[in-house]
Order: structure tokens, then C-alpha cells, then sequence
């Protein structure tokens, strides 16, 4: 493995425990400061908007954890699979809180740019999570 290659893979690492900590004193570290995040509606732009997506999803399902199962890097692209498990404790999407444990798995690109994520694509299965919440007609 290139030198390159375990830089994207740490930093993928990184990236993950900002969001399983909400700590958001990594992000400097991690994310550059055009940093966007493109998911199939919605966008983020720049440290603050990534702040602003971690406690959007974190008001919701205050446990969330994320867990990369698989991760394929080069130097400057990082390819995952991951699994969130989290559980429904605040209003999401319009759906209010119902304590449901919610296990999703998500499909995810990013770039990197000069040793930090420049953007991070996400492709996430949001009907599963609304039937998983109980919010979907039979």
C-alpha cells in the first residue's frame, strides 16, 4: 500500500471519529475549508456546513455511530461501505421521535486534496431508515 494510499485511508479515520464523538476540534484537520458535502437533496459547504449536518443528524438519532466496513483508497479518492446504527430519540425528516433502533448501511465517495477531504459524497438508503422508524405505508 502507498504512502498516499494509508494517508487517505487515516484520514478517513479521522473523519469518522468526528462523527462518532461530535467533536468538532478534528475538523480542521480533516476537512479543507471548501469542503462540500453532496447527498441526493441536500448539500453542505465548507467546516461550518459540515458542523451544521453532524448536529442535524445528531438531534435526531443523538447515539449515531458510524462503522466503515469497507474502505478502498487511492491516493486520492476513498471509496466506503459503512454501517450507522443509531437510535431515533429527536424529530427526522418530519418524523417524530418513536425510540426505534435504526441500522442502515451507506455507500460513500470522497476526494482528497493536499492531505485533506475536499468532498464527500454519500448514498444512503433513507426509505429503509423510514421503514425502519415505522413511517412508510404497507
Amino acid at each position: 500500500m502507498s504512502q498516499e494510499t494509508q494517508k487517505a485511508e487515516q484520514i478517513i479515520s479521522e473523519y469518522t471519529e468526528v462523527w462518532n464523538e461530535q467533536d468538532y476540534s478534528g475538523i480542521p484537520d480533516v476537512v479543507s475549508e471548501s469542503f462540500s458535502a453532496i447527498l441526493p437533496d441536500e448539500e453542505y459547504h465548507g467546516r461550518d456546513g459540515l458542523e451544521e449536518w453532524i448536529d442535524e443528524v445528531t438531534s435526531a438519532f443523538p447515539d449515531f455511530h458510524v462503522e466503515p466496513v469497507d474502505v478502498v483508497a487511492s491516493e486520492d479518492v476513498v471509496m466506503t461501505d459503512a454501517k450507522f446504527t443509531m437510535t431515533h430519540e429527536g424529530e427526522y425528516e418530519g418524523i417524530p421521535p418513536t425510540g426505534e433502533e435504526v441500522e442502515v448501511k451507506q455507500m460513500a465517495k470522497f476526494r482528497v486534496e493536499d492531505g485533506k477531504l475536499k468532498e464527500h459524497r454519500q448514498h444512503i438508503d433513507r426509505q429503509g431508515i423510514a421503514e425502519q422508524l415505522g413511517a412508510t405505508e404497507d
